[in-house]
């Protein structure tokens, strides 16, 4: 409004007649000239009013922060399972079961990670199965999994809490562990492609309430070595050393052994001091994927019944709609070979003192979903019992994975 009204007053002097009627020509002309330059300097004042000065008032710019969405992984998988269990002398016995996991990853920091697991089943530290019944009463949900991955280095981690098994089972070789065990504790990871190892330190109880003198623990280290062989095939193998220190304890959560050699006073009679052995190779023929491995157990405390083995093969698998996979093992588990409680709870019933036959299929009909079959053909208690006898299981799942 201001520089509208100078203008308007200034050209209003200049070009009114009766004013300058005595004023001469030159004057006017004066005039104008400083109008002109008046006005080219209020257009230079106004832009320069304008443009704000970056360098003197720098314009702070925010940076966007990740949503908490950002930061967090889910995943999952159920199973429903359908089981029947013939034992010889005994009778069949038939089940349906289910199977429900539910995990979360959430990343901390650029280092750190905390990983949540929850799954159905109860106390039973290898096994997340819930058989239906009981008059569809409700099931129990329960901690799974709950522990902190830390990247020290791009090719060290160090893992706390209760853990994704950290050792490397040579196609999931249910040998020494089994696939639902989660080890509590500590564990150290390194892996540079080729060379790998793992060091852990886990408690099958760390608390010696109730002047409990013993508190069993596992210390292990494993390493191993993998090269690439040509385009699809590979060659893993390795040796670990796992020690857990049972000896003169009592067997936890009423397993009575499971096969493992008890002293007169029901007292573990021996450590399992593993040395294991291992090798795996992967490739292909006619275009499906093909595993061949050998897994090889030895207990160093035991005096006898100390050795444990298996070997088999996988063809194909089943994953994307339309494929399929075949799986055979043949295991030999001696009584004193390996701790019970923490091997495969399927083959043999869970016990040592056990060898047979463990045949596999699996059809993936959607993405994500499969359905497969798993039978067992089993001998159990040739040295632990007053007789052996077979062990027949099968079961069939219908897998979903999210």
């Amino acid at each position: 409004m201001k520089r509208t009204a100078i203008y308007l007053a200034l050209i209003g002097l200049v070009a009114s007649p009766p004013v300058f009627a005595s004023v001469d020509q030159a004057l006017v002309d004066e005039m104008r000239a400083q109008i002109a330059a008046l006005t080219q300097r209020l257009n230079q004042l106004e832009a320069n009013a304008a443009i704000p000065d970056v360098a003197a008032n720098p314009v702070k710019v925010a940076t966007p922060v990740a949503a908490w969405s950002d930061k967090i992984t889910l995943s999952g998988d159920f199973r429903y399972r359908y089981e029947s269990i013939d034992t010889g002398n005994d009778s069949s016995r038939d089940r349906n079961r289910i199977r429900a996991r539910l995990g979360l990853k959430a990343k901390v920091t650029d280092t750190i990670n905390f990983n949540l697991g929850l799954a159905s089943g109860g106390s039973d530290p290898v096994s997340t199965n819930q058989t239906l019944g009981d008059a569809a009463s409700t099931k129990d949900f329960r901690l799974d999994m709950a522990y902190m991955e830390w990247r020290l280095s791009e090719n060290t981690q160090l893992i706390a809490g209760k853990m994704k098994n950290p050792f490397y089972m040579p196609n999931k070789s249910l040998l020494m562990w089994d696939g639902d065990y989660r080890p509590e504790g500590l564990a150290a990871k390194y892996d540079n492609g080729s060379f790998f190892a793992t060091a852990g330190y886990h408690f099958l109880e760390s608390d010696n309430k109730g002047g409990r003198q013993e508190t069993p623990e596992i210390t292990a280290l494993q390493a191993g070595y993998r090269t690439e062989l040509s385009e699809d095939s590979s060659f893993t193998f390795g040796a670990g050393y796992f020690d857990v220190g049972v000896k003169g304890t009592s067997p936890l959560l009423g397993d009575l052994g499971l096969g493992n050699t008890l002293d007169d006073n029901q007292l573990f009679l021996y450590d399992y001091q593993n040395l294991e052995l291992f090798a795996e190779l992967k490739t292909s023929i006619a275009g499906q994927s093909l595993v061949l491995f050998a897994d090889f157990a030895q207990n160093q405390d035991a005096d006898d019944q100390d050795t444990g083995w298996a070997v088999g093969a996988k063809f194909g698998t089943a994953k994307n709609p339309g494929t399929w996979e075949l799986g055979y093992i043949y295991q030999d588990i001696e009584a004193d070979s390996v701790y019970a409680l923490l091997n495969d709870s399927d083959f043999g019933g869970g016990d040592t003192d056990s060898k047979g036959h463990l045949l596999k299929a699996a059809y993936a009909f959607e993405k994500g979903t499969t359905i497969g079959a798993t039978l067992f053909f089993n001998d159990v208690g040739e040295v632990t019992r007053s007789e052996e006898f077979d062990y027949d299981r099968l079961q069939v799942d219908v897998k979903f994975k999210f």
